[in-house]
């Protein structure tokens, strides 16, 4: 769960770096699936929040934890972000409220997220270094336990990104189409291929489907609407990138290439033949307002239901 705030955060919180690491070609150019020109009126937001439930059961006992996230953005600012997080299992309810802030270099690059608790102690910190403007490291540290703790190295080869895990043997590589797009990752241990995930692009650069192999065998479609998608240009902008350069090997390159890069708005996915529409409204200008939807799946005889819900609020 700590990994997943952050990775939460990362997506999120930078609003206003103009030095990216890499391209910043990568934006490529639910029942309400809009229509229209795709115009909209001015996207700046002045809130963004994310709300995600995850339900499953532990040894037959229902576990549930809620990611409670809410980032507020500041004209000419990072803005900052707060996130409650609670946990229920075997009856008893656990909430953890916590504020985390960026840092970013005199060139704009973000190097650094600091989380700090309601008591004001500081719970864990990632340090993001780099090699002129591409990532050479990324060290998280959750201060209460250092089994949480990871650090990545980067290596940079033609059209690849290769990142090593300290202390492990996992790497992964990351390749970018000629429009400098993520489009392939590979997951290796100790040099043996464990997982792999290529994705495709429609003629908007939107990624439209995902199909990985080894430890997952999926195949994922991605629908869009016809309307600008907010996030790229005004949440994500730096922080996509080190989002995918900073995820699980095994999360789906995928899903955040259709939030994140995506010129316009996603507003249904279909996993191995199984179709979710998503819950999407929209303003008089055709901004997206809501967007909400679930999923369920079940690996290893143990189900997973996952509820997301976002709410842009904007500036005009």
């Amino acid at each position: 769960m700590k990994k997943i705030l952050l990775l939460l955060c990362a997506f999120t919180l930078v609003t206003a770096c103009e030095n990216e690491p890499l391209d910043p070609a990568f934006t490529g150019g639910g029942n309400n699936n809009g229509g229209g020109n795709g115009n909209s009126d001015d996207l700046t937001l002045s809130k963004y929040e994310l709300d995600i439930t995850l339900n499953t059961s532990l040894f037959g006992f229902p576990f549930e934890t809620e990611v409670k996230t809410d980032y507020f953005l500041e004209e000419n600012s990072l803005g900052y972000g707060e996130i409650e997080t609670t946990a229920t299992i075997l009856g008893e309810t656990e909430t953890v409220t916590e504020t985390q802030t960026v840092e970013v270099n005199p060139n704009g690059q973000l190097i650094s997220f600091l989380s700090i608790n309601s008591l004001g102690q500081t719970t864990n910190t990632t340090s993001i270094t780099y090699d002129g403007n591409n990532i050479s490291n990324i060290t998280y540290n959750y201060v209460e336990d250092d089994d949480n703790d990871y650090e990545y190295n980067f290596t940079y080869n033609g059209n690849t990104i290769t990142r090593t895990e300290v202390g492990t043997t996992i790497s992964t590589v990351f390749t970018l189409d000629d429009n400098n797009r993520f489009f392939k990752k590979e997951s290796f241990d100790d040099g043996t291929l464990i997982l792999s995930e290529t994705v495709t692009f429609n003629e908007d650069g939107n990624c439209i489907t995902s199909t990985t192999t080894g430890d997952n065998n999926l195949n994922i479609t991605y629908s869009y609407d016809n309307f600008e998608n907010p996030i790229p240009t005004q949440i994500y902008n730096l922080g996509n990138t080190i989002s995918i350069l900073n995820d699980e090997y095994d999360d789906i390159l995928g899903d955040a290439l259709s939030h994140d890069f995506a010129s316009n708005n996603c507003i249904a996915t279909s996993i191995n033949g199984e179709l979710y529409n998503f819950d999407v409204t929209y303003d008089n200008s055709n901004r997206i307002s809501t967007r909400a939807y679930e999923i369920s799946l079940v690996e290893d005889g143990v189900s997973l239901t996952t509820g997301f819900n976002e709410i842009f609020t904007y500036a005009n």
